[in-house]
């Protein structure tokens, strides 16, 4: 188990990649890969308001994750 103290570059990386209220962030940067970033974070109102909209008229586009 990883244990990390507050640290401003946490918070700098997070705002630099426009992420709210996040609870754990995993940054996966493989040779010849592309950077990934998966995120487990609360969702906000505006988020969820967002969802909504995009799932009522149905302009998204279900994209399949790469298997190792």
């Amino acid at each position: 188990m990883a244990i990390s103290t507050p640290n401003d570059a946490i918070n700098r990386i997070l705002a630099a990649l426009g992420l709210e209220k996040v609870r754990s962030l995993k940054i996966n940067a493989g040779v010849n890969r592309p950077v990934t970033i998966v995120t487990e974070q609360y969702v906000t109102e505006r988020q969820l308001d967002d969802l909504a909209t995009a799932l009522e008229t149905k302009e998204w586009v279900l994209v399949p994750k790469e298997c190792p």
